[in-house]
């Protein structure tokens, strides 16, 4: 009697152990199969990412020197998808495939515009599409969805090598879409006594990590802070100082290219109102107001 109860109780846990094996082996495979659907629906939509900056990319096989040529100075969000199919924000891994490391700084004739293209980049002007190596890389005059037009492309090819072609950056100015356009100005030209009230540092009021500094040399700084110490630092060169709508906008020089000097507003129009200095960065973005701070 004894040995027959024995006998059940060990069927009884010889089932429960294989139930709980079979159960482990189904939430195994359900947890398989909701990362294979994550999966798949990350590559219906183009890209699978891993992270904030590294994403990889589908190859685009519109990506070629003879769709680069289709892509004419002025052209809107639109005809430029149209060409190309969607595009997407270029990260870290552009920049470096392009503009190359600090060992090709002299070699790379875009190592130094990295900088303003990241500023760029920051204010949403470009946009960047991939096919395997290759990279095509548009810069709009202004937000895309704004109204944007296509001011520069630049092209790095399977083979490692660079295409560039720039427009006129004045040619292409920020539009507001359905909206009243800006009338050409009888002086386009700051007066150089408007610079020197901007001369010093300035915090971005609400934000102490982000400062800007005027040199008398009429060159511009952006400083990044932490806890008050400076961690890094960029300087642009200013070509001149336009006003727009009665707003001073320094233009900051990206080089030259195909003879052609290239500038824009990368860091926005400063204004002074009641005796705070403005700051439209662009992009959307809401005014900013700064104060004045010792460095």
């Amino acid at each position: 009697m004894k040995e027959n109860v024995l006998r059940k109780h060990s069927s009884k846990r010889k089932k429960t152990a294989s139930t709980k094996a079979i159960l482990i082996v189904l939430a195994g495979c359900g947890s398989l199969l909701i990362l294979g659907t994550i999966l798949v629906v990350f590559v219906f939509k183009g890209s699978i990412p891993f992270s904030r900056e590294l994403t990889f990319d589908l190859p685009n096989a519109k990506v070629t020197s003879e769709n680069y040529v289709l892509l004419r100075s002025g052209a809107t969000i639109a005809e430029v998808e149209a060409i190309l199919g969607k595009g997407r924000q270029p990260n870290s891994d552009d920049f470096d495939a392009i503009c190359g490391d600090k060992d090709q700084r002299f070699t790379n004739p875009y190592f130094n515009e990295r900088s303003s293209w990241e500023e760029n980049n920051r204010r949403g002007l470009l946009l960047v599409w991939v096919n395997v190596y290759a990279r095509l890389v548009v810069t709009f005059s202004d937000n895309p969805n704004r109204g944007g037009r296509l001011l520069r492309k630049v092209m790095l090819m399977q083979d490692g090598s660079i295409i560039s072609e720039a427009s006129n950056p004045f040619a292409f100015p920020p539009t507001i879409p359905n909206g009243p356009q800006a009338q050409p100005q009888q002086n386009p030209n700051a007066d150089p006594a408007e610079w020197e009230k901007l001369i010093g540092t300035w915090e971005i009021q609400g934000d102490p990590r982000f400062r800007i500094r005027f040199g008398a040399d009429k060159k511009i700084g952006d400083i990044f802070m932490y806890e008050g110490r400076k961690l890094r630092e960029k300087i642009y060169t200013v070509y001149e100082v336009k006003i727009e709508n009665g707003r001073m906008a320094p233009q900051v020089s990206l080089g030259t290219v195909n003879g052609k000097g290239i500038s824009t507003a990368a860091l926005g129009v400063f204004w002074f109102e009641n005796g705070t200095l403005h700051r439209d960065p662009g992009n959307g973005l809401p005014i900013q107001k700064l104060f004045k701070v010792n460095m």
